[in-house]
């Protein structure tokens, strides 16, 4: 905590974990909001539930330490959503877990989820995106998104079901608003229209089309046979969300579930409670709470 009061030039971020970990002062100081000492005092008994549930099913080692008494913000919520992710899993959902397996040669994941026939290995990111000080911002941080999905692809081992947990702070609630998921994952709704290029007027009727350029759906044309068609990405098996919001009395959990349709192990999909997950129905996904996958 001294080490934490003495940065020079703390951010806002850093502020909040102050007031956070002391419970002191009446507001926030945030400039960007307000923040009442009952909300603090509610984040403070998340991060104790995160925290004791690392230690129980032994992920506080060394280096987490480390990353949760870091000042740099980034090393904290990396370290802060591990722990959260060991909560939800163990806690939650009641699954057995086991730490740190092995992934690609040289890299180590977060957790196995031990489960019959075979374990799940679980990697997890926490993708942040400041607000706008303005209010008014362009895009949907889809990009972000693909970008995490990328960097966790290049350390799961291809011959087992894996898992990537994503716990994020973006510019729109996942939970609420999934299009970004949905785009940077399955793809989007065009409108289309057909011009004529000797007259450069259209041709036929303005239509709507869903066209499948996520990372889970895009194909790879050099990896593809005459075979049969080869896709990007298909280590991994499915992305669960795990967003944190401010409920009545404390911290509220919302959680999404996206398989993977082009998969090389599919994630068994009847250990998730009643998590929403978007699976494959034929040649479409669909999601199981009746979200629509276009707006």
């Amino acid at each position: 905590m001294a080490k934490l009061r003495a940065v020079p030039n703390p951010t806002d971020f850093l502020r909040f974990r102050l007031d956070v970990l002391t419970a002191s002062g009446e507001v926030g100081r945030d400039q960007r909001r307000f923040i009442p000492l009952a909300h603090w005092k509610q984040v403070k008994a998340a991060w104790e539930c995160y925290l004791d549930a690392a230690m129980s099913v032994g992920l506080l080692d060394a280096d987490l330490i480390a990353r949760l008494a870091s000042e740099d913000d980034n090393n904290f919520r990396g370290g802060v959503a591990e722990c959260m992710v060991a909560w939800y899993l163990a806690g939650r959902l009641g699954l057995g877990l086991s730490t740190r397996p092995a992934g690609k040669p040289g890299k180590r994941l977060e957790f196995a989820i031990n489960a019959e026939p075979a374990s799940i290995h679980v990697e997890v990111k926490a993708p942040y995106v400041s607000p706008p000080l303005s209010g008014v911002f362009w895009g949907d941080d889809s990009d972000v998104i693909e970008t995490v999905m990328t960097n966790a692809n290049k350390q799961f081992e291809p011959d087992h079901e894996n898992l990537l947990v994503i716990v994020p702070e973006l510019r729109f609630p996942l939970f609420k608003y999934r299009y970004p998921l949905i785009r940077a994952f399955i793809g989007e709704q065009f409108i289309v229209q057909l011009i004529d290029k000797r007259t450069g007027g259209p041709v036929g009727p303005v239509r709507e089309e869903f066209k499948l350029t996520g990372r889970f759906t895009k194909l790879d044309r050099r990896r593809a046979t005459e075979s049969g068609k080869a896709y990007r990405f298909t280590r991994v098996s499915a992305v669960l969300v795990i967003e944190q919001r401010l409920g009545g009395k404390m911290i509220e959990h919302d959680v999404l579930l996206l398989h993977n349709p082009n998969a090389e192990r599919p994630l068994r999909d009847d250990i998730w409670a009643d998590t929403p997950q978007c699976k494959a129905c034929g040649d479409s996904m669909s999601w199981s709470d009746g979200f629509p996958m276009t707006m």
